[in-house]
């Protein structure tokens, strides 16, 4: 089974069963815990303990590539005209008119990011009535986001931000297949598009 993809531009790790990105640091404890059977198996032994068979893939892993620590370093991510990187998870989502803000859509996103888009009013507005459209600047006005497609490397922390993505009408149409073969269609087509290092789990 392969669990990781590398990507060596970024110098990131992901774990391609949970879509996202791992740290060095939590890489043992990551495979322990979420797929302690492929550590297991790694390691010659059907069924066993997972933590060392975890740790000693985790080392292997961290002697071939090399992963940057979130913690300490700054990793860069994709420009937006880039296309989704492949076995991370793609979300649609809304992007900040003003800045590189992004974030997923979900129940509360249009509200995040209306609170957010307020940072950039030249005149916040205030919980209460707003002002008529005649008072409001001509630098606050405007549409308060876009719809974008975004992804991230890590789930939490400090560089788990969310980053947006270029996608063609081509993957877009992935989206309208039927359910069975959706992600089959939108993982080949985005592989085409990217050459990332691929690792099984006995690499």
């Amino acid at each position: 089974m392969n669990l990781f993809i590398f990507y060596p531009q970024y110098q990131v790790l992901a774990c391609k069963p949970c879509g996202y990105a791992i740290a060095p640091f939590c890489l043992a404890s990551h495979i322990r815990t979420k797929h302690p059977d492929d550590a297991c198996r790694d390691a010659g032994l059907p069924y066993a303990r997972p933590r060392k068979p975890a740790v000693r893939l985790a080392m292997r892993l961290q002697e071939k590539y090399d992963i940057l620590d979130p913690t300490v370093c700054s990793i860069s991510v994709p420009s937006p005209t880039e296309p989704p990187l492949p076995d991370l998870k793609l979300h649609h989502g809304y992007k900040c008119s003003r800045c590189e803000y992004v974030l997923p859509k979900t129940k509360t996103a249009l509200e995040s990011i209306a609170q957010h888009f307020n940072q950039h009013r030249r005149l916040p507005r205030k919980p209460g009535r707003q002002p008529k459209i005649a008072d409001i600047p001509d630098q606050d006005k405007g549409p308060m986001f876009t719809e974008a497609y975004c992804q991230r490397f890590f789930v939490q922390g400090r560089q788990s931000s969310f980053f947006v993505v270029h996608v063609t009408p081509e993957v877009q149409d992935m989206g309208k297949k039927p359910s069975g073969r959706k992600k089959d269609l939108l993982r080949a087509v985005l592989n085409e598009q990217h050459t990332p290092m691929s690792l099984s789990s006995g690499s």
